[in-house]
């Protein structure tokens, strides 16, 4: 059992509280043969006590469908649902386990996954040079490598234990989508709405090498916002947004953003609002600017990029759970 749990035997857990916001991982052993034509049963119970004070249980059952075939369980993994679970156990482990040996761990995971695949789900006409992913887990990697170099496992220079703390009993109750936004932030381009635009516009990479400096770009990860305005952010889209006259007049740090009557503000906010609307906590929002001492807050948020406390590139992370793969396989 991982999560915020109280205390956790061998089938009864107990929990200070529980409402719709929280979640838990749950790892089943099984030591008989499992067939496909009757599939798997599974029920648990929760006993609670309402706010009237009434003592209640709430039975939840759930049917799942076995397979001999490997690559049918490869075909209904979810990358989302198996990084929430990986992340829980991950944090969960931190009392006993050093962060290192939590990462390396980690690294393993990753690597016997895609060589389980590549060896029984692939076809021949693979090469050995190249990287073979399940098709429903292509983003999987991403998000191991956000989870292995996050704050908590490889914490900074600005990281403080009571971030960290915060940070490790926020994710072991998050479900699977505030888990993958968590990990991989949404950064959206603002600067290319049009005034005719009636939905978001595409999410880019979590890459500086995504940005432009004459863009202004909206960061989410579930738990603050960031709006980011580069060195060469058209003057008139800054006097829309922000209502100051010139980037030199930006003031960073938190914000609220103006009511002004204008096209882009009034997209903005609706966009703020809807984000808003989607968690479950309030974020709060935070202006910075290209080149400003703050911007370290967004950069943090490029979670492709190599960190300056050692945590690895998506590439240069890629490439060495590429390589640990063929060394499997021999």
């Amino acid at each position: 059992m991982y999560g915020v749990v109280v205390e956790s035997k061998s089938n009864k857990v107990k929990l200070a509280g529980m409402d719709s916001n929280k979640t838990f991982a749950v790892e089943l052993e099984h030591s008989g043969i499992l067939k496909e034509e009757h599939g798997a049963f599974i029920q648990c119970a929760l006993s609670y006590t309402n706010f009237s004070g009434q003592k209640r249980i709430r039975v939840h059952n759930i049917s799942l469908n076995c397979s001999s075939q490997l690559v049918d369980t490869f075909r209904q993994s979810q990358a989302e649902t198996l990084i929430t679970f990986l992340s829980k156990a991950a944090f969960s482990a931190l009392p006993d386990s050093p962060t290192k040996s939590i990462r390396d761990g980690l690294v393993d995971q990753v690597t016997h996954i895609l060589a389980c695949y590549r060896k029984n789900c692939a076809t021949s006409l693979v090469s050995e040079g190249q990287l073979v992913l399940p098709q429903f887990l292509k983003v999987f990697p991403v998000y191991a490598n956000c989870l292995r170099k996050s704050d908590v496992l490889l914490p900074g220079d600005d990281a403080s234990i009571d971030e960290r703390a915060y940070i490790q009993q926020i994710l072991l109750s998050m479900d699977p989508a505030e888990t993958a936004v968590f990990l991989y932030p949404c950064i959206l381009p603002l600067h290319i709405m049009t005034d005719n635009a009636e939905c978001f516009p595409n999410a880019v990479r979590c890459s500086s090498v995504m940005l432009s400096t004459n863009g202004i770009y909206l960061a989410e990860n579930g738990l603050i916002l960031v709006l980011w305005i580069g060195a060469n952010a058209p003057h008139e889209l800054i006097q829309s947004l922000l209502d100051v006259p010139a980037f030199s007049a930006i003031w960073c740090g938190e914000y609220s953003l103006p009511v002004l009557n204008t096209p882009f503000s009034q997209k903005v906010r609706k966009i703020v609002e809807k984000i808003q609307n989607q968690r479950t906590r309030f974020l709060k929002l935070f202006v910075v600017k290209q080149g400003d001492t703050k911007e370290k807050l967004f950069q943090s948020l490029l979670v492709e990029d190599k960190t300056p406390n050692g945590g690895a590139s998506y590439l240069d992370f890629l490439y060495h759970v590429h390589i640990s793969v063929l060394r499997l396989q021999k």
